[in-house]
């Protein structure tokens, strides 16, 4: 993809974004509009079946309807009841079609990894959203340049485990193993070394070929973050990682909370960056922020 694409589009997303802006949704008629489309497109299901979605949907309040008809389920209820079968194989079980691709969570309670579905349809809405969020920079008054420097991307390995009919891991991982086609042209390490599965050869890796990248964002868990600049740092025999990056300027931040590192890895800086937050888990993208000091 030419490098004119990327300013042209980022021109018509950011445009759509203030539009969506501009817009007085009510967080109540969203959340009804989306708790409908939900129910149809999950209707013919066997989750969708057992909870009768079509009628609670054409029911004149789908909202009372629904609490009263689906009950609240935790991890081990859902697993156990639902997707165990879409583990298996099966199609159309708690969402339309065959789950090829499972993320492992650690970050709640119960069992030391649990197996959440990533479906077509999730993974389809979390690049619209990652699109969004990319699309809300110009905000921050970056110049024009910035959007053709490089993305800098560390998170769990794109080699996933195959588990009978369908692939695991970390949902960095899975994400990384097909960046969306407007990412790709500027998404380092690249796939060819997002691939590594062993983390000591996979930063080595990418501490070597960092003097070969422009890189303008990076984005990760904040820990994963800092250990791979402080790897780079040491490994080039640098001051700040701004020496080898003299133009990086964003730190896409989410995961975990960012604070408690915030001290330590602005250490390994030249200069100030713009921290844009965002809340994608395992779970589904949740937030972003999508302005400055919000």
């Amino acid at each position: 993809m030419p490098d004119s694409v990327t300013p042209g589009i980022l021109k018509r997303g950011a445009k759509l974004v203030k539009t969506l802006d501009r817009g007085h949704f009510s967080a109540l008629s969203l959340q009804k509009r989306t708790l409908r489309q939900l129910l149809r497109q999950a209707g013919n299901t066997a989750f969708g079946e057992f909870y009768d979605f079509p009628g609670i949907n054409g029911s004149g309040n789908p909202i009372d309807n629904f609490r009263k008809t689906v009950p609240i389920h935790d991890y081990d209820k859902i697993f156990n009841e639902w997707w165990h079968r879409s583990l298996k194989g099966e199609k159309n079980i708690a969402w339309r079609g065959t789950v090829k691709y499972f993320g492992l969570s650690s970050g709640t309670t119960g069992a030391a990894s649990k197996y959440i579905p990533i479906t077509t349809d999730m993974t389809r809405a979390m690049r619209q959203t990652a699109f969004r969020m990319f699309a809300s920079l110009p905000k921050y008054g970056l110049p024009a340049s910035f959007y053709l420097k490089n993305w800098f991307m560390i998170g769990g390995s794109a080699s996933l485990r195959p588990e009978g009919n369908c692939f695991v891991g970390d949902l960095s991982g899975i994400n990384a193993k097909q960046p969306p086609i407007w990412v790709r042209p500027y998404f380092k390490p690249g796939v060819q070394i997002a691939h590594y599965k062993d983390w000591d050869e996979r930063i080595h890796a990418i501490a070597e070929n960092a003097p070969k990248w422009d890189i303008g964002v990076v984005t990760g868990i904040p820990s994963w973050v800092q250990l791979a600049f402080e790897y780079i740092i040491d490994f080039h025999k640098l001051d700040t990682i701004h020496d080898i990056w003299p133009t990086l300027s964003v730190f896409v931040t989410g995961g975990t909370a960012f604070p408690p590192y915030q001290k330590s890895f602005e250490k390994l800086l030249a200069k100030p960056l713009i921290y844009q937050d965002s809340y994608l888990a395992s779970e589904g993208f949740v937030a972003y922020q999508a302005r400055p000091g919000t």
